[in-house]
């Protein structure tokens, strides 16, 4: 899930990274929250370096982003052809399945993106995502107990642990208001959030993203007519 921000300012650029883990017997998928990463006050182009470093180690399916205005931006970004600063290697262009001047231009591109557009409808299924997925308990975060075994916690794992927090409060402190036929979701100024909601919506997008993969993993073969073959999904 990324949520874009401007290069600088009070908005951050947040990055969550979930590991869907599936349950064959209950036919779900739990999402643990396993990375988590702001960014602010960097361009495009060192937002883009910095994601292909997280997906480098951490090597995701899909990636579900805002591509509203500033996402866009970002989305241009990472369909560039880049360099490996440790390996040298040439990495391919990072693309969105849903823009076609990505599908045009850069057809050998590796289609992992799903941008989105933000829209009452949108903001209303990216709510409800979180909503359901935390009262079903199937998003799973860190808490203090993961460390307190932990002798000597190392910088990066106190940190995760701080964003989970963080992500907690902004899930904690989200508003839901009527507009017309939806739900607007908004966090309130001040209060323990912080009038923040980067982290909600990063975790919203993945969540809508592994939303979408769970359905298709456990969707009864006698509900759906299929064409053609149906590829398989890799989890890490």
């Amino acid at each position: 899930g990324l949520d874009v921000a401007r290069t600088a300012g009070n908005d951050n650029t947040a990055i969550v990274i979930l590991k869907l883990v599936p349950d064959n017997k209950k036919k779900i998928l739990e999402r643990h929250l396993v990375y988590q990463k702001i960014l602010n006050g960097k361009t495009f182009n060192e937002q883009a370096t910095e994601i292909r470093k997280i997906l480098n180690k951490f090597p995701c399916d899909e990636i579900h982003m805002d591509t509203t205005g500033l996402g866009l931006g970002l989305s241009d970004e990472l369909a560039k052809p880049s360099i490996d600063p440790v390996t040298n290697e040439i990495e391919p262009a990072l693309c969105d399945v849903n823009n076609e001047e990505h599908k045009n231009d850069i057809p050998d591109g590796n289609f992992i993106i799903h941008g989105h557009k933000f829209s009452l409808d949108f903001n209303h299924q990216l709510g409800m995502s979180v909503k359901q997925n935390t009262q079903k308990r199937l998003l799973r975060m860190y808490s203090q107990e993961a460390l307190d075994s932990v002798a000597n916690p190392t910088m990066e794992e106190i940190l995760m642990l701080d964003e989970a927090e963080k992500t907690r409060r902004e899930i904690m402190s989200i508003e839901a208001r009527p507009r017309g036929n939806f739900l607007t979701f908004d966090v309130p100024r001040g209060g323990m959030s912080e009038g923040r909601k980067d982290r909600w919506t990063a975790t919203g997008l993945a969540l809508l993203g592994s939303d979408a993969i769970e359905k298709d993993m456990f969707r009864s073969k006698n509900e759906v007519m299929t064409l053609g073959v149906i590829g398989r999904r890799n989890f890490y």
